[in-house]
């Protein structure tokens, strides 16, 4: 285990974690030395270990000492460090998020509940924005990333970085926190790992040369099509099927030909 995936272990507990439980995990000094992680209070509940059926206990104060009640075997005291709490500081690694990525257009609060906007990305065919989400391991998940996306403005590409899951939510793809960065060294900055751009397909800068001005817009139209199951089979008729779609869209404009259309795909979704 990694201080990454300690730290993604941690919030993925959504709320209070047992620093006790945690306290001998990969990095948890380094993440409370650096203020990934916090003190915060007692915990609410403990895994009971005194019985042969194990099970959660409500925490409470009794005998002057905090502790918990068992059906088996009664009241089973705890030391100080079993019945302390801590949690993860999001917006920090929001932040040190966008600072290892180089991320523009940052926020520093969630969009919406547990949704937060890392930043952005440039890319030749437009923005890729980021988004963080505590998991993305079910539907309830999914359906809370896109009601907070409704409230942003509509990015080209966008990439849901989670602690669990990598479940997609529409429109975007997800990924998991431990996939894209790590702890470089003992320094507490966060390093990336991989080009963003390679993980949701984007195409690369380019080498030399002005981007083609058809990029955005036929980036959209490609993408789109995929997304909503619209896309044919064949890459020719596909190509000139969204040809077609840019003329009848863009019907001031000099319509792309089928060879600069097929080449986007290509850049944005492999193969020849």
């Amino acid at each position: 285990m990694t201080a990454i995936e300690t730290l993604s272990s941690i919030i993925a507990q959504r709320g209070k974690a047992s620093k006790s439980f945690y306290h001998g995990h990969a990095g948890f000094d380094l993440l409370a030395q650096t203020g990934f992680i916090r003190d915060s209070g007692l915990v609410q509940s403990v895994p009971c270990d005194a019985c042969d059926d194990p099970h959660d206990a409500e925490l409470v104060f009794e005998h002057d000492t905090y502790g918990y009640h068992c059906p088996d075997v009664g009241f089973v005291g705890l030391t100080v460090l079993s019945s302390r709490a801590i949690q993860p500081d999001i917006g920090k690694l929001v932040a040190d998020l966008a600072d290892a990525f180089d991320c523009k257009k940052r926020k520093s609060t969630p969009v919406k509940d547990e949704t937060w906007r890392i930043g952005a990305l440039e890319t030749p065919a437009g923005d890729l924005a980021l988004y963080f989400h505590p998991r993305l391991e079910t539907e309830h998940d999914a359906h809370a990333v896109e009601a907070a996306l409704l409230q942003e403005t509509r990015a080209v590409f966008r990439l849901i970085i989670s602690a669990v899951g990598t479940l997609s939510a529409p429109n975007a793809k997800g990924v998991q926190l431990s996939e894209i960065v790590e702890f470089g060294g003992d320094s507490g900055k966060l390093a990336s790992l991989t080009d963003l751009r390679t993980v949701v397909g984007a195409p690369q800068e380019p080498s030399n040369g002005r981007p083609s001005p058809y990029a955005v817009k036929l980036s959209r139209l490609i993408l789109g099509r995929i997304e909503e199951g619209s896309a044919i089979a064949g890459r020719n008729a596909e190509a000139r099927e969204i040809g077609d779609i840019y003329t009848a869209k863009y019907p001031t404009e000099k319509a792309p030909s089928v060879s600069t259309i097929k080449r986007h795909m290509t850049n944005l979704l492999g193969g020849s």
